[in-house]
């Protein structure tokens, strides 16, 4: 017992600091996040429209987590669960903001960020990222991103703010969790860990203990994502659920990955390159501008190492070329491009940059300096990307807009024709030229979100999102068409001879199946 007591108190003591930093910062980071989440991304609360994903997943109700436990995130379900399964955008967006605010203290408290300027801008990062806009026009799933989010960060900053043994443990169980919600997000976590070593060789850490954090980080994720895997085998057993051949995910192994490991790395650095000199609205140099003030920063470190002959000069040179490998971790996992989603550990650089700078040392006047460019530098990212997040949700509306004018007159017809009835089935055979409603719109260059607004492509975009769209924005349950069923429409001469909507004779009416053509050469 007097074991346990002595144990405990230790546990108190180690957690003192951390927890009075916490409460001290805690309310200005937590308003940031909530107003700024706000004032960035008012439009999407306001027009609540999705992206193709989530008009055919869950624009009220979550109903396929199948899916998602086919792509390898099986808590997906039971974080819905927790909300049974009812999607509520303005509950899940504030929930996102709180857990950016978690994760900005846990980094303010691990890289001993103290001005209050810094951790706003920090937070605003974090807030007006690409990656958040397209957490949003997935909404019925975007709870998972935040959590995941927290917990992959979180599990660095366990391993590495305190070494104790549970606190090892409860990172392994963090970064499982974190895994288990979103993949990618493993970015986050190796990401932090090279980020903290950096600032450890800056600061003149004995190299024994830099080695043994490292170690300790490296274990961490060897026994997370082997958790992560055996609970997801539990887990596609339980639901009867196959692995989906997207991302590689059912074919990953050691083998898979030793092929990939390259290629792998290589697009990690393309990755990182494209997303600090490309995007909407110069946001793409205002980042890149962020990134050369660090390397600059880092630069000057490494610069005082070397005339002091530190060994830590060598170990930060390592650390700095491998931190975009870290940060893009998951491209050595899964073959291919990372998605504007996925990108998310690469805002983290702007905290990175902005702690870097208050570390700085040197006259007062350079000190001033330095905190002053980077505070600038973070300024101009976030108005910049703010513009872009208005531009984007506009433009996504202006889609919707366009195809709920087409689909009012669609349906005008089809509830005004006469072979329509209650028992009918409708089947519009093709999609909406969503290029259309973006012809005259000056916010499109702007956007960041330029690919399908409203429906998918191919044949599950016809048989797909049409039903799901038409229920969920006009209340009409349209039916399902087997694919045999639209395959044989398609192929009948009756339909070849049909014209194409709007001209008379583009409604026609297949045993039960009333069709609309849409397109002459509809997606198969």
């Amino acid at each position: 017992m007097e074991a346990v007591t002595e144990w405990l108190r230790r546990e108190k003591e180690q957690w003192a600091p951390s927890l009075q930093d916490f409460r001290s910062r805690a309310g200005l980071v937590l308003k940031t996040a909530l107003i700024g989440i706000f004032l960035c991304h008012a439009l999407f609360v306001l027009h609540g429209y999705t992206s193709p994903d989530g008009t055919n997943e869950g624009l009220y109700y979550y109903w396929n987590q199948r899916w998602a436990l086919s792509i390898g995130r099986w808590l997906m379900r039971y974080l819905s669960a927790i909300g049974a399964n009812v999607v509520m955008p303005a509950l899940f967006v504030a929930f996102n903001a709180v857990c950016t605010a978690f994760t900005v203290l846990l980094l303010a408290d691990l890289w001993k960020i103290r001005s209050k300027a810094i951790l706003v801008l920090a937070t605003l990062s974090l807030l007006v990222a690409p990656s958040v806009i397209e957490q949003n026009l997935v909404i019925h799933v975007a709870y998972s991103y935040g959590f995941s989010m927290v917990m992959t960060v979180l599990a660095a900053y366990l391993v590495l703010a305190h070494p104790g043994a549970p606190e090892f443990v409860l990172a392994v169980l963090c970064l499982t969790l974190g895994l288990g919600g979103y993949q990618a997000w493993v970015g986050f976590t190796a990401g932090v860990v090279v980020m903290t070593l950096l600032l450890d060789c800056a600061a003149e850490m004995p190299l024994g203990q830099i080695g043994r954090r490292f170690a300790r980080a490296a274990a961490m994720g060897l026994l997370g994502g082997g958790l992560y895997f055996a609970i997801l085998q539990i887990e596609i057993r339980r639901y009867d659920v196959a692995l989906s051949s997207k991302g590689g995910l059912s074919s990953f192994g050691a083998g898979s990955l030793a092929a990939n490991l390259m290629q792998g790395v290589a697009q990690a650095y393309r990755d990182f390159i494209a997303y600090f000199t490309k995007g909407p609205n110069h946001t793409g140099k205002a980042l890149l501008l962020v990134l050369l003030g660090a390397g600059v920063l880092l630069l000057l470190g490494w610069l005082r190492l070397v005339r002091r002959k530190k060994w830590q000069a060598a170990v930060m040179a390592v650390l700095a070329l491998l931190l975009p490998l870290a940060i893009n971790l998951v491209d050595v996992v899964v073959p291919g491009t990372i998605n504007t989603l996925m990108s998310h550990p690469m805002q983290m650089m702007v905290p990175f940059a902005l702690a870097l700078a208050e570390r700085e040392v040197g006259p007062k006047w350079w000190k001033n300096l330095v905190r002053f460019g980077a505070c600038a530098a973070a300024v101009l990212v976030c108005w910049l990307s703010t513009v872009v997040c208005y531009a984007t949700y506009q433009t996504v509306a202006m889609a919707y807009r366009y195809v709920d004018t087409l689909t009012d007159a669609i349906l005008t017809r089809v509830l005004n024709d006469p072979a329509y009835t209650a028992d009918s089935r409708v089947l519009i055979a093709g999609l909406p030229d969503e290029s259309e409603a973006q012809e005259f719109n000056f916010l499109f260059d702007k956007s960041a979100y330029t690919k399908n607004m409203v429906f998918w492509d191919g044949t599950s975009g016809v048989l797909g999102n049409w039903k799901h769209y038409i229920y969920d924005y006009h209340g009409l349950w349209i039916g399902e068409v087997s694919t045999d069923e639209y395959h044989a429409i398609l192929d009948s001469e009756e339909f070849s001879e049909m014209p194409v909507y709007p001209k008379e004779g583009s409604l026609k009416k297949f045993d039960d199946i009333l069709v609309v053509k849409l397109e002459e050469d509809p997606p198969r």
